[in-house]
């Protein structure tokens, strides 16, 4: 097959070309890594503002009574706590949420017809037994929280266990394998899909929001009343949903939560997420130093190789020249064929960065996958067309005899 390219045939310039993919393959996997790291704060902060109420929520935790507990203090100290506190929020007109995870008893997945293990998440404190659905219970007003990231219409009715049936959310990654409205019998009990929850949501279940956080991608809820939670009480903390009223005099829930039991503690959602991120700045800042340093000097070989490519070709430009092609023809043809091998390498780096930066760190989900890879390919783009501009200019400045060379007077 003929080779259409004047500048960058691959029969003469092989390694060249090569080399001009890689470099840009890599650079722009680093950049786009660079600008995840920079935005990794309200990255992180996005996703949990989109799963959780950060600002119209506070979180009721227990640590003080597992500390009792741990110094041998009878259990049913604990549990009165519990009834009075949950008992003062109805009374007050306080909203809350349960959450409680079962660590024993499951759900083969072939009632559904799955295989767990074909669709094992990340992130997920799953066990190794992938073939099991254990079931994660969920209160009504945390469904309701959470209803602006479900698919499918479920009201507070539906959300209620009878003797026939259990409705039931499940996680994004069963929704292209069951539908809305589909029911399976396990142990003599119909269960009905209520819906499902939208793709990287998450949950937590216990007592520091960030080090608890779980996906809900492979989720089987079902619901959970008061008084299995107090029944089952585990520790889990209680999220607590305000309205406005209720969000502009925090210090009465804090307060009265407090005269109710000492050993219940009424926190912000940011509590732990600020202090998690505080805790994190140092090594960020040294990964992003790192990889900052990487991405310059991985511009400057770029823009060594554009310069070194336009200089050996100014021969091939002098002849053009020469003939009567006009200047802005040249340059045209120049920059279509090497930004040919910059497409090239946008693709490769763009696959390997889809592949390896969905997530930068621990429970971390890179919230803007595509928006950073646009970023890099926009800088990458706007330097090489500059470099390209500078250095056909430069060999422009040359007459034709110090373009083309070889020949005497």
């Amino acid at each position: 097959m003929k080779d259409r390219f004047l500048f960058f045939d691959f029969k003469r310039s092989k390694l060249l070309n090569v080399l001009i993919i890689i470099q840009i393959a890599l650079w722009l996997f680093y950049v786009a890594a660079l600008v995840s790291l920079i935005k990794f704060d309200d990255s992180y902060r996005k996703r949990y503002n989109r799963s959780l109420p950060m600002d119209n929520g506070q979180l009721m935790v227990f640590y003080k009574m597992m500390l009792k507990d741990n110094a041998g203090e009878m259990e049913e100290s604990n549990l009165k706590e519990l009834k009075s506190s949950l008992d003062y929020l109805e009374k007050n007109n306080y909203k809350y949420g349960m959450l409680k995870r079962e660590e024993n008893k499951y759900i083969p997945s072939e009632v559904l017809g799955i295989k767990i293990k074909n669709i094992k998440p990340k992130f997920n404190r799953t066990k190794e037994r992938y073939d099991e659905l254990y079931p994660i219970y969920m209160s009504w007003n945390m469904v309701n929280n959470y209803m602006s990231q479900l698919k499918g219409e479920i009201t507070k009715d539906d959300w209620k266990e009878d003797q026939r049936s259990i409705p039931v959310i499940l996680g994004s990654s069963f929704s292209n394998k069951a539908e809305v409205g589909d029911r399976f019998q396990y142990e003599g009990k119909e269960y009905v899909i209520k819906g499902f929850f939208k793709r990287d949501i998450l949950a937590f279940d216990y007592t520091n929001v960030v080090d608890s956080s779980f996906l809900l991608n492979d989720c089987f809820v079902i619901p959970l009343d008061k008084n299995k939670y107090i029944e089952n009480f585990g520790y889990e903390p209680i999220s607590i949903y305000l309205n406005k009223s209720q969000v502009e005099d925090i210090d009465k829930l804090i307060n009265g939560v407090k005269e109710v039991s000492p050993n219940i503690v009424i926190k912000s959602f940011y509590n732990d997420l600020d202090e998690f991120l505080e805790e994190l700045r140092s090594k960020r800042i040294f990964e992003t130093i790192r990889i900052l340093i990487v991405s310059l000097i991985g511009t400057a070989s770029i823009v060594t190789t554009i310069f070194y490519k336009i200089l050996s070709d100014k021969d091939r430009i002098g002849i053009l020249f020469s003939v009567g092609i006009s200047k802005k023809k040249i340059f045209k043809m120049l920059s279509i064929e090497f930004l040919t091998y910059v497409a090239l390498g946008i693709i490769v780096g763009s696959l390997f960065y889809l592949k390896n930066c969905k997530e930068i760190y621990a429970f971390f989900i890179n919230e803007d996958l595509l928006l950073n890879l646009y970023i890099a390919m926009g800088v990458i783009i706007v330097i090489v067309m500059t470099v390209l501009l500078i250095g056909f200019n430069k060999v422009n400045r040359l007459s034709p005899k110090e373009m083309v060379g070889g020949f005497k007077e």
